[in-house]
């Protein structure tokens, strides 16, 4: 009884405004949880996380079988990995470049750019000029010829994966691909402890 009246006059008091604790009488047959206010880090619910329906795990499984597989079937044909390849397809769009902006462009990390960059020197696919302060890119005439013989190959992989979608469809899917792109500089800017 006299808990009771405890309870009820700290209720009171809260509502009114005085800064007390906000007492909940505990219900019969749960433990009293005592404070009430907003849930602690060990009150919350994990979040519902379903790795089959989370959007980066789905692209990322999806990237990393299409390198793979892209990887394996272009050494075996070409000599070349996913990797040259890349830096091949940066070097023909944007010719002169240096091995930075073909490392941001691919988004690889600059050591495995500088490494690559020395095997396709090694089969002269790629020249580099020296008399600039800046070292500067470009792809030799067999240079050119090997991408445009991987770009057939990867344009053929690319309709098979494609099979099925409509032409909206695709153009849909390649807009909502370059808005998540976008969107990573957001991404990568979360804090670790922020909305966790």
């Amino acid at each position: 009884m006299q808990r009771n009246r405890l309870e009820h006059h700290r209720l009171d008091s809260r509502l009114r405004g005085n800064d007390e604790t906000f007492v909940v009488p505990a219900q019969a047959g749960t433990q009293e949880r005592g404070i009430c206010g907003p849930d602690t880090a060990n009150e919350r619910e994990a979040p519902a996380f379903d790795p089959a329906a989370y959007i980066p795990a789905l692209l990322s499984t999806l990237n990393n079988r299409l390198s793979s597989g892209a990887s394996d079937l272009y050494l075996q044909r070409f000599g070349v990995g996913i990797n040259e390849w890349r830096i091949l397809t940066v070097l023909k769009q944007y010719p002169g470049c240096t091995a930075g902006f073909v490392s941001e462009q691919a988004a690889i990390h600059l050591t495995v750019i500088s490494r690559s960059l020395r095997g396709l020197q090694d089969k002269e696919l790629v020249a580099v000029d020296r008399s600039a302060w800046q070292r500067l890119l470009t792809l030799t005439q067999a240079g050119h010829t090997m991408h445009d013989r991987i770009a057939r190959v990867a344009l053929q992989r690319e309709k098979r994966l494609l099979a099925g979608l409509s032409a909206s469809e695709v153009e849909c899917l390649r807009d909502v691909l370059l808005r998540l792109t976008a969107n990573l500089p957001q991404v990568e800017a979360l804090a670790p402890d922020q909305d966790a």
